[in-house]
Order: structure tokens, then sequence, then C-alpha cells
């Protein structure tokens, strides 16, 4: 397995072409929070697996990463 460095937010954003704000909506409604500072490759995995490998991002180095838990919000109310 190559090595994958953590990325920036925008780095995510800038490979599909929007926004940072665009791009953290878009994994909001994929339930998917990221922890704070640089986005770590398994962290980068979920991200790809979600919306899609961005073209130039090759799939192969990220096979092998774990997926990280995934923060669902509950939206089921309480009576």
């Amino acid at each position: 397995m190559s090595y994958i460095p953590p990325k920036t937010r925008q780095q995510i954003a800038d490979e599909y072409g929007v926004h940072v704000l665009t791009l953290m909506r878009q994994l909001q409604r994929l339930d998917i929070s990221l922890p704070s500072g640089s986005v770590l490759p398994a962290y980068q995995k979920l991200i790809y697996l979600g919306l899609g490998f961005p073209s130039g991002i090759c799939h192969d180095g990220y096979l092998a990463l774990p997926i990280p838990p995934v923060n669902r919000i509950s939206t089921a109310t309480t009576r």
C-alpha cells in the first residue's frame, strides 16, 4: 500500500471543483461528519465512496483502508 497524505477540506473541494462549504453541505446530506483538522486517508475514502472518486484520484490506494465510524444524527423524535 502506498502512502496517502492527509488533505485539507479545501484540497478535497478543489478535486470536485466546488467551494468548501458546498462540499461540507454534500457531506452533511450523506450524514458524514469529519473530525477537526486535516482529513485523514480513511475519511478521504469515506468521502470518495459517498460522492464518487473525482477524476485524477486513483481508488486503488484506498481499497485497503478501513472505513471510519460515521457519526449519524438521529432524526427520531422522542415523545
